[in-house]
Parts: C-alpha cells; sequence; structure tokens
C-alpha cells in the first residue's frame, strides 16, 4: 500500500512537471504565433501603403494628362485672341454657329492640341455670352445651348479665381453637352485669360472618360484590393464596395498635387495570404517541438521525481525514537542532497532540542526547590503550628502539595497561563502566610489569555526574584503585581513590585547573559545562580519553546522597584 502510495505520488509530480511545461510551451507557441501575425500584418499593411502611394501617381498621372490639354488650350494664343473677340458680344447666340471660318480655324487648333496619340474625350471652351465651341465626342447643340442659357458661367469664373491654382476638377459626372454617352466624366477646368490685360475670356473644359482611370488602376482585376478615390471636396470619384463581411484594414493617402484622396481596403485574411506558408510551417514546427519537448520533460520529470519520493517515503518513517544517522537515497540530484542534508540537520537540531529543553526544565525544578523556598516554607508551617492554626496547616499543606504536584508533572511541558497564574498564586499565599499584613498582591488576567500557550515554570521564577533579590534590602510593606494579556498580533507578561529595583550595572548584565545565550540557543544554554536567574531563565525558555521573536523589557516603578515585561508573537 506505501509503495503504491509513493508510485502514485511519483506520477503525480512527472504529471505536474509535464503539465507545466507544456502550459509554458504553448504560451510560448502561442505568443510566437501572434508576434508572426502582428508581424506579417504590419508588413502587409506596409505593402498597402505602398500601393495606395502608387495608386495615387497613377491618379495625378491621369489628371495631369487631362490638365496639360487644358493648359495648352488656355495658352494658345489663337484661341485667345479669338475669345478675345467676344468679350464685347451682346449676342446671346453661340458665334461659332453663325461664323463658319472661325469655327472651322479654332476647331482646328483644339483638334491638333488633342492630337491622335492619347487622345482626350473632348475640350471644350466657352464663355459667359453662350459662345462654345468643342473638339473631340460630339455634342448635342439644342442640349449645348439649354445647359449654357441654365449655367452660371460667371460662378464658375469667379470660383476658378477665388482658387490659389486656378483649377477645378470634378467628380465623374455625366455629359451636360450631349445626351448620346452614357458613361460618367471628369472635368478639368481652367480660366482662359489674356495674360497682358488680365481679363477673364471663358473657360476651359477638358473631359475625359473615368474608365480611362479605372484601366490604369488594374480596378476591373484588383480583385483582392477595394478602390475608394474622393476629389479635393471630399465627393466620391470612384467608389468599390467590399465583398467580404470581414473586418476591412484601410489605407489612406492623399495628393498634394490635386487634394484627390486614394483609400484601400483589404481583410485580414488578403493581407495574410502570402505569410499562410510561414505560419503553417511555424505551427508544424511548434507542434513537433512541443511533442520533442514533452517527451524529454517526461523522462526528465520522471529522474527528478524519483529521489523526492524516496526522500518523501523515509521523511514519513521517522518518529521520536527513530532518528535515522544516515540517509540511503539513490540517484540524488544535487538539489535533493542539499534538502536530505538539511532534513538531518533538522532532525539533528529537534534532538538537541528535547535535550535542552529536558535541561531547562530540570534547571527550573532546581530553582525552586533552592533552600530559601524551603526555608521559607517550613518557617511558615513551624509558625502557624505553634499558633495552633490546624486550619491554616492544612491550607498551606495543600498548597505546597498543589504546587510540587505541578512542578514533578511530566507529561505537559507547555501549559495554558491560566495553570501557570494558579501556580502563582499558590507561592504568593504561602508568602502571604510568611509576611501577612506585610505583603499583598494582585494577579490580573486580560481577555484572550486563554490563547497563550508556554513552558511550565516562566512566571513564577520572577516572582520569586522579588523576594530574594527586590525586598532584600527594604522594609515592607511588600507589593507584588502580575499580569498577563494579549494585544493585536502579541500576548504579554508583566511582574511589577515595589522593591529596591536594579542598577544600570545589573540590567546590563541580565542583558548580556541573554544575548549570548539568544545566539546559539542550543549551544549556549547554560544558567547560573546569579543575580537576574529567573528573568533570564524564563527568556529563554520561551525562545527554545516558540523559536519566534521574544523580547524583553525592565523598567524602573515609581517611585522605586522593578517592572519587569515579556511579550512574544502569537502563534
Amino acid at each position: 500500500m506505501i509503495r503504491k502510495h509513493y508510485s502514485t505520488l511519483s506520477n503525480r509530480l512527472v504529471f505536474t512537471y509535464s503539465i507545466v511545461f507544456a502550459a509554458v510551451l504553448f504560451v510560448a507557441a502561442v505568443l510566437g504565433f501572434r508576434f508572426i501575425i502582428s508581424t506579417s500584418l504590419a508588413t502587409s499593411l506596409l505593402n498597402q501603403k505602398e500601393l495606395a502611394n502608387q495608386t495615387v501617381i497613377k491618379v495625378e498621372s491621369y489628371l495631369d494628362e487631362i490638365d496639360a490639354k487644358a493648359t495648352q488650350v488656355m495658352s494658345d494664343s489663337r484661341i485667345i485672341s479669338t475669345f478675345g473677340k467676344l468679350k464685347e458680344d451682346s449676342d446671346p447666340a453661340n458665334y461659332f454657329d453663325k461664323n463658319i471660318l472661325d469655327r472651322i480655324d479654332t476647331g482646328s487648333v483644339l483638334t491638333s492640341i488633342n492630337g491622335p496619340s492619347s487622345p482626350i474625350w473632348r475640350i471644350s471652351v466657352y464663355n459667359k455670352f453662350g459662345d462654345f465651341i468643342s473638339s473631340g465626342a460630339l455634342i448635342d447643340e439644342r442640349k449645348t445651348k439649354n445647359a449654357l442659357v441654365h449655367l452660371d458661367v460667371t460662378a464658375e469664373m469667379e470660383k476658378l479665381l477665388s482658387r490659389t491654382d486656378k483649377i477645378y476638377i470634378t467628380a465623374p459626372k455625366t455629359d451636360r453637352w450631349s445626351d448620346i454617352y452614357s458613361s460618367q466624366y471628369v472635368s478639368v477646368n481652367r480660366l482662359l485669360m489674356n495674360i497682358y490685360s488680365k481679363d477673364v475670356l471663358g473657360i476651359v473644359e477638358v473631359q475625359q472618360d473615368i474608365h480611362k482611370l479605372t484601366e490604369r488602376l488594374g480596378f476591373e482585376t484588383a480583385k483582392q484590393v477595394t478602390i475608394r478615390i474622393y476629389n479635393s471636396d471630399g465627393e466620391p470619384v470612384l467608389l468599390q464596395e467590399g465583398k467580404s463581411k470581414d473586418q476591412y484594414y484601410k489605407t489612406s493617402v492623399t495628393s498634394k498635387k490635386y487634394g484627390w484622396t486614394v483609400v484601400l481596403m483589404q481583410t485580414r485574411s488578403v493581407l495574410l495570404a502570402p505569410f499562410r506558408p510561414i505560419l503553417k510551417a511555424f505551427g508544424i514546427g511548434m507542434m513537433l517541438v512541443l511533442i520533442v519537448v514533452l517527451i524529454i520533460i517526461y523522462l526528465t520529470a520522471k529522474r527528478l521525481s524519483r529521489p523526492l519520493s524516496q526522500l518523501a517515503k523515509t521523511v514519513r518513517e521517522i518518529n521520536i525514537a527513530n532518528l535515522p544517522s544516515e540517509w540511503n537515497i539513490k540517484e540524488s540530484t544535487g538539489e535533493v542532497t542539499a534538502l536530505k542534508e538539511a532534513f538531518a540537520l533538522m532532525i539533528s537540531r529537534i534532538n538537541e532540542s528535547i535535550i535542552h529543553e529536558r535541561k531547562a526544565l530540570s534547571l527550573a525544578l532546581q530553582s525552586q526547590t533552592n533552600p530559601h523556598f524551603l526555608y521559607n516554607t517550613l518557617s511558615v508551617i513551624s509558625a502557624a503550628a505553634m499558633e495552633g492554626a490546624d486550619e491554616k496547616i492544612v491550607d498551606i499543606c495543600a498548597r505546597i502539595s498543589s504546587m510540587y504536584r505541578y512542578i514533578a508533572d511530566y507529561t505537559e511541558t507547555n501549559v495554558k497561563v491560566e495553570e501557570e497564574l494558579s501556580h502563582v498564586q499558590n507561592y504568593l499565599e504561602l508568602m502571604k502566610e510568611r509576611y501577612e499584613d506585610y505583603f499583598n498582591y494582585d494577579i490580573f488576567v486580560r481577555d484572550g489569555v486563554s490563547k497563550i500557550s508556554i513552558p511550565k515554570l516562566v512566571i513564577q521564577p520572577l516572582t520569586e526574584n522579588c523576594f530574594i533579590h527586590g525586598f532584600k534590602n527594604i522594609e515592607p510593606p511588600y507589593y507584588i503585581r502580575v499580569e498577563a494579556g494579549v494585544t493585536f498580533t502579541s500576548w504579554y507578561i508583566k511582574v511589577l513590585d515595589n522593591g529596591s529595583g536594579m542598577t544600570s550595572e545589573e540590567k546590563e548584565a541580565v542583558k548580556e547573559k541573554v544575548d549570548t545565550a539568544s545566539r546559539n540557543l542550543l549551544e549556549n544554554y547554560s544558567i547560573e545562580h546569579k543575580s537576574g536567574i529567573g528573568l533570564i531563565n524564563s527568556i529563554i525558555r520561551l525562545k527554545l519553546q516558540t523559536q519566534k521573536n521574544v523580547e524583553y523589557s525592565i523598567e524602573d516603578n515609581d517611585p522605586h522597584g522593578t517592572i519587569i515585561t515579556i511579550r512574544g508573537e502569537l502563534l
């Protein structure tokens, strides 16, 4: 049964070690996996940022081509000259409808500017008087006339004049000059001005199909990237709706030249797609490492737990009558060897403590049976017998009998404070019989004292010191007060007398003896029959019992006498 118990203990230790290390490795793997994912996402977002920058460059290139045509038209002297003649035209009809030669000449200029390579969809020039001419896509003359009537050209020119760059680019709109075409067109508008007179002659409008931009961006093939483009006024230019319900990661870049903003959006799965082989390889690698490490941990833990199980078995078999001098533990590691030596040292000290405690108790008994005590006791009995007080003799004998029974009882070395105070009361009652009205005493027991357990014979020697030393050279009446109680974290025992007190040299001698013994209680414990034996005896025996902080103080009582207080921690 015992063997089965230790086998179970060993298996439990192995299982515990394995679980702990496996958990640590698993957490490390999870943290590593999350680090790789976060790094991969950061890298993908950098790539997305670069892609957005490239997209902005393509958008600027698209607009540059349109604006280049507008700039050529607005700086062409022939067009400026033609529209310069129309600045005072009061006829609401279109000048170019009636003047065919100017229409042909100006149209030819616009066609030559547009050119055969990379042609713009349409170039138009118009003024606030309803004069209009274009090159490129056909127009609907009826719709054009109607649009010019309702168009506030003056407001458009003022809007262009107010802009620093003197350019206005509209979001894609349907063609306002014709109903023939169904696509959407971006317009670049610039002022037609005479640079010498600063006269505003009209507006140059260059239109380009938005599909030209989508083709340049690869809009149709960018299945995994959602693209959105807004102009400088925040109006949508291109809006591609994401088809996935997953969270999108957005990157936004704004053109410094035109103020257009490109927003690229990709889902988490799309961003991590290039890194899936790395993540898969990492996961498989961590699984293999976990398996290998678990095997190593199991074998190591088994080897470590075997000597611990042997040590536990040996410790369980120890008792007070069977203290081993050698520990036969096979396969002992350095840590287990150190633990074994610590246990051996502890048992050795326990053995020494038992010996010294018995010696301390024996010395305490000797201190109670010294000739002074026997002489005083016999004097009391003799005096009572001479007076014929039989009841008093019976009471005295009963108290002496109770005291000797208390002293001679070896079944318990520690007692409750109430028992020790009962023994002290017996002693003080005998002293009361001895000194009669020349001696009085009080014993106070505070709440909570029942919690305190102390070695036998640690309070009574303090009261005996009062008679041996405190009352030796003074006249009665004599008084002793004994008090025991507890505070929040400690207990205390206080003995007060009105004797002659202690000199500084005597207090220092007691302190030196206590300090010397306290430095090594087991090796330095010895008591000499000199001044202060009761206090030294009590303090050292209390320290031997509790191994906790035991403090004492010796104070002068007002107007004369001594107050001895012993304090200790509540166990």
